[in-house]
């Protein structure tokens, strides 16, 4: 878990997965100084593994040689760990092991963002103040086992309260064969509605005053009328 939310910062996987790197030199150190990393599935060795990302080895009495590595193949991100071995060697050959039996069984489905979008009420009281229109940053991607459909894969958006309130936050919740799997935090944008005396009451009173124009226009039209009507009829001698 450590090492996944790790991989997010682009610094880190770019240190993680170095295989060389050159400190310039410095006030201390006129020569210019090379490090390079002790992880042999990044190096040409014979323990190189063509998908491996960035990885790190270790060794202690209680948990003997131990390491974690990541690997990208297909757009499919693997971390293994590896612990207990009794030397070098294994390490690396469980953890090729690992990452082969990944790469040959699951495979990953990509999720279009589009299907994470939901919107609902913003709500003061029982008063309806805006809207918030939740979606996903980015399209999602699935692991699943290779024999398994796509077609079991769905998106349903869930809608939480955060608080005592009305504030809420929108999920994406993601489902293989009608059981939830995972779920990712939904962005939220708001639009308040325009709340104002100008923008509620202001149009209320116009239509009212245009509503009495109209009227006293109307029976002005009518008057005029039934005066023209009366000076044109002839009254019986």
């Amino acid at each position: 878990m450590i090492l996944r939310a790790a991989m997010k910062n682009n610094t880190f996987k770019e240190v993680f997965g170095a295989v060389r790197y050159d400190m310039a030199p410095t006030n201390k150190q006129s020569n210019t100084r090379a490090f390079s990393t002790g992880n042999e599935m990044l190096k040409n060795s014979k323990f190189k593994y063509e998908y491996a990302t960035g990885g790190k080895i270790g060794w202690t009495n209680d948990a003997g040689y131990t390491m974690v590595n990541t690997a990208t193949k297909d757009n499919m991100d693997l971390i293994g760990v590896v612990l207990g071995c009794d030397s070098s060697d294994a390490r690396y050959e469980d953890m090729q092991k690992l990452f082969n039996y990944g790469f040959n069984n699951f495979k990953t489905v990509t999720l279009s963002k589009e299907l994470g979008i939901g919107e609902s009420e913003i709500k003061e009281g029982k008063k309806v103040i805006g809207n918030a229109t939740f979606y996903l940053a980015n399209d999602l991607n699935v692991l699943l086992p290779m024999a398994q459909s796509e077609d079991t894969i769905a998106i349903h958006i869930e809608y939480r309260k955060i608080d005592e309130g009305e504030n809420i936050e929108g999920y994406a919740v993601i489902s293989v064969d009608g059981k939830d799997v995972g779920e990712i935090k939904l962005e939220k944008e708001m639009t308040l509605h325009d709340l104002s005396f100008s923008a509620t009451k202001l149009p209320m009173i116009v239509n009212i005053i245009n509503l009495i124009s109209v009227g006293i226009l109307g029976l002005f039209v009518i008057l005029k009328f039934l005066v023209f009507i009366r000076r044109n009829t002839k009254l019986p001698d």
